[in-house]
């Protein structure tokens, strides 16, 4: 009797799968933008319903931790969730409240982020102080320049880089050629208005030498191995009290 109940459920299951995929095969999947494949998903809510390729949503959500249609951005339910993993086969969705607490963390992250990337920036674009032509109140020369930029830039630059390496050491790989590319834009900028100056160059030189040590102290761990980062760029010594960071 019960083998015979078991089996029922499971042909009446089939059927429905069934009957939905002739009725939805035809259907677009939003995330692919290529024909549903079987199984489907279908997310009804009002005025209307959604058809996924079942594996390709559930891999989403799970590489996302992102529970909402990604059509509508309105969240599937728990027993939606729950079916979508029967579907799909892909059981690590059904951990839902870990995966959005490690969404909303990674959320967290990329906004402060930028926000740090936009005070490098700031930082960077400091170094146009430097086109400006010597005055008698203010004679550069190439000494000026490197004191200047010990003093002022380089400190406030290894601070929002520790920040942002705090968030996730991953990101090393990518923020040295970001700051490079800023500089770049910078220079090119600047040759296109007829700026630079002598001065300028040089700040550029030593600039791009200092991000090469500060690069090669966080790859070797020493920026960031203790309470205080002990900085040697171009032979000079640059210590900063990391605590209050």
């Amino acid at each position: 009797m019960y083998m015979t109940r078991a089996k029922t459920r499971a042909s009446c299951r089939i059927a429905t799968l069934q009957r939905r995929w002739r009725a939805n095969h035809t259907r677009t999947d939003p995330i692919t933008r290529e024909r549903v494949r079987f199984p489907i998903f279908v997310h009804a809510f009002e005025g209307g319903d959604s058809v996924f390729s079942a594996n390709t949503l559930a891999e989403y959500v799970l590489a996302s931790g992102d529970y909402r249609n990604p059509l509508t951005r309105q969240p599937f339910n728990r027993c939606e969730v729950l079916r979508l993993a029967r579907i799909s086969g892909v059981a690590g969705i059904v951990d839902q409240e870990s995966a959005e607490e490690e969404r909303k963390h990674e959320v967290e992250r990329e906004s402060l982020r930028a926000w740090f990337m936009g005070e490098l920036e700031n930082d960077i674009y400091l170094l146009r102080d430097f086109a400006q032509r010597p005055t008698s109140n203010m004679p550069y020369s190439t000494s000026f320049v490197v004191r200047q930029m010990l003093a002022v830039t380089f400190p406030s630059l290894i601070v929002n880089i520790v920040r942002i390496l705090r968030l996730g050491e991953f990101y090393a790989e990518t923020l040295f050629s970001q700051i490079r590319s800023s500089v770049d834009v910078m220079r090119s900028t600047m040759v296109e208005e007829e700026a630079l100056t002598p001065q300028f160059t040089t700040s550029l030189v030593v600039f791009r030498q200092f991000i090469n040590d500060l690069e090669q102290h966080v790859h070797d761990g020493t920026l960031m191995s203790g309470t205080t980062a002990n900085v040697v760029i171009g032979g000079m010594n640059i210590r900063l009290n990391l605590r209050d960071i």
